[in-house]
């Protein structure tokens, strides 16, 4: 028995030894043919995509299909259903089911980036440039899980050899963005870390090898906003050496007419809104010329201008009851009188105080040293005008021309300017052989707000010679305009508004047909006034008339001819300055 018992111990020994080394040839057998097996496809990616990356990812993957071919050739024994023992004990309510286990994950290649349907070269917007949307990120998931699968791309990567396009006020809003993005230009690479959504910090070391990158950025903004950056960061114009600046406005000629009606109807289209017909687009380009407040030029806003037609396609629909053929002109003409009611609440009160009489404007008759002016009021979505009196006191004096507005710190710097160039053109006027003994007080009545700019020069002269030759001026008029030293009307903004504002004020009050603005000729090339004022200009119901000087202001708001009012006023200094003479001799 002891002799059958060592020489079955070594036979069992002999046996194992076998089976081992069967175990271990199967294995190598196992290897190489699985390596037979993938070499072929793999050695066909490496082909088709010829770089060092994917040729190291297939030596790293035959490699790595060595050391995991049980999970070829093994089944996990959760494949094959088993029979429940009876006797076993239900699971407990309070314990969760374990999720499966991807036992292939390790091996699973992650597609941060698809280029195969993506344009050549890739043109990405990013709206929202922020560091994990710019660089990628390492998502949260399983920690035992492999980490390369928790990779996600950002813009950065898909704009990879194109071009990436963002807002530059959104970087520079985000700190942690706009170093990470100066840094990946600089550098070439990307670095992609973990970042921390409560701090808004990236965290961790870097996990993935840097990733290599060839693109160009464009960053989109305003002059303010590159200021911003240039000041914050000495390395911005190292980076971003290019520097173009894009007009918002193109001219009013029917080549540029023609393209701008073509960009409209195709982004109609393209937003899935019922397409604009030729009557429609030619109202929504006149409101482009009047969006540009120069009749030659247009404004290429392309988001407003598709936003009106968003609008006017809805009251296409409302009118139709289904889907319409077409946008047509009444349609757009419909939906920008509904923004305009929308927007001009300001408007709408300002207008009651003056049909109310609590706002004191006269619009007929004749006062001696009351003007109209148009002041702007701007609401920041709505620009509109109403009249305002400008009234002018003088006397005996050597204080000048005095701002009331100034004096009670409610004008800014353009306006004080354009009052100091009032006062030169006095001089210049009237002062030559005498001294211009005389204190001259300028107001708008009835204001409460600060006021800036100088379009109400022409009104403010004309109420101050008004008052020194006791001439009346007419209050039918309104003017607006700007003076230099020489007496000569200078152009002024929003003239479309200043006359629509004077007209609705005649309208609430009934026209004469004697009522009318008064602009500079330089501004006469703005003019892109509503329908119902041009209609009430061609009857003969309001007027508009173009100013070159303020001898043209005179003649029109006084009726008579300007030597003869330059001729009172100037009897009048006359008779200040001897009164000032003997005032000082003490008698």
């Amino acid at each position: 028995m002891a002799e059958l018992e060592r020489a079955l111990e070594e036979a069992a020994a002999r046996s194992r030894d076998i089976s081992r080394r069967g175990a271990r040839a199967l294995k190598k057998l196992d290897e190489r043919t699985a390596r037979a097996v993938s070499l072929g496809p793999l050695r066909d990616l490496a082909a088709r995509f010829p770089t060092k990356a994917v040729r190291r990812y297939a030596d790293q993957l035959l490699e790595r299909l060595g050391e995991r071919l049980h999970l070829f050739l093994e089944h996990h024994p959760d494949d094959f259903p088993q029979e429940e023992p009876r006797d076993r004990p239900p699971p407990e309510p309070e314990r969760r089911p374990r999720e499966p286990v991807d036992l292939f994950a390790e091996l699973r290649a992650n597609l941060v980036v698809d280029a195969s349907e993506r344009a050549v070269p890739p043109v990405v917007f990013e709206e929202v440039p922020t560091y994990p949307n710019l660089m990628g990120s390492l998502e949260a998931g399983d920690p035992l899980g492999p980490e390369h699968l928790r990779v996600r791309a950002g813009s950065l990567w898909r704009a990879d050899g194109g071009v990436l396009v963002s807002d530059a006020r959104e970087l520079l809003l985000d700190q942690p963005a706009w170093r990470a993005l100066r840094k990946a230009l600089t550098r070439g690479k990307i670095d992609v870390q973990r970042f921390d959504a409560t701090s808004h910090q990236p965290m961790g070391p870097v996990r993935p090898r840097a990733v290599e990158i060839a693109l160009k950025v464009i960053l989109v903004g305003d002059d303010d906003t590159y200021s911003a950056l240039s000041e914050q960061d000495d390395a911005f114009r190292e980076t971003f050496k290019v520097k173009v600046e894009v007009e918002d406005d193109a001219r009013n000629e029917p080549e540029e007419r023609a393209r701008l009606a073509l960009a409209l109807r195709r982004l109609a289209v393209r937003a899935g809104l019922v397409p604009p017909d030729a009557g429609a687009l030619a109202r929504t380009l006149e409101h482009a010329s009047r969006l540009a407040r120069r009749r030659d030029r247009l404004s290429t806003h392309l988001g407003e201008l598709l936003d009106v037609l968003r609008e006017a396609e809805a009251f296409a629909r409302s009118e139709k009851k289904r889907a319409p053929a077409a946008v047509e002109r009444e349609h757009v003409e419909a939906a920008l009188a509904a923004r305009r009611r929308r927007h001009d609440l300001a408007e709408r009160k300002t207008q009651e105080l003056l049909d109310d009489r609590i706002v004191l404007v006269d619009l007929d008759g004749e006062r001696v040293g009351v003007v109209n002016a148009l002041p702007i009021y701007d609401t920041g979505d709505h620009v509109f005008a109403r009249p305002s009196r400008v009234t002018a006191s003088v006397s005996l004096g050597k204080a000048g021309v005095v701002d009331i507005e100034r004096e009670a710190h409610l004008s800014g710097d353009t306006h004080h300017k354009g009052v100091q160039i009032i006062a030169g053109l006095l001089r210049s006027l009237y002062a030559q052989e005498k001294p211009l003994a005389l204190t001259a007080s300028v107001c708008f009545e009835q204001s409460y707000v600060p006021i800036d700019g100088d379009s109400a020069s022409v009104a403010e002269v004309v109420a101050i010679i008004s008052a020194l030759a006791l001439v009346p001026v007419r209050q039918w008029w309104a003017v607006t305009g700007s003076l230099n030293q020489k007496g000569d009307v200078q152009a002024i903004g929003d003239a479309n508004e200043k006359i629509e504002g004077f007209f609705d004020a005649c309208c609430a009050r009934g026209l004469s047909g004697k009522q009318g603005v008064l602009i500079p000729a330089a501004s006469a090339g703005d003019l892109m006034l509503r329908d119902d004022v041009v209609l009430a200009v061609s009857r003969g119901e309001f007027q508009v008339r173009a100013l070159h000087s303020v001898n043209d202001a005179l003649a029109a708001l006084t009726g008579l001819a300007p030597d003869d009012v330059h001729r009172r006023a100037d009897l009048k200094l006359r008779a200040l300055a001897e009164a000032w003479r003997k005032f000082e001799r003490g008698a």
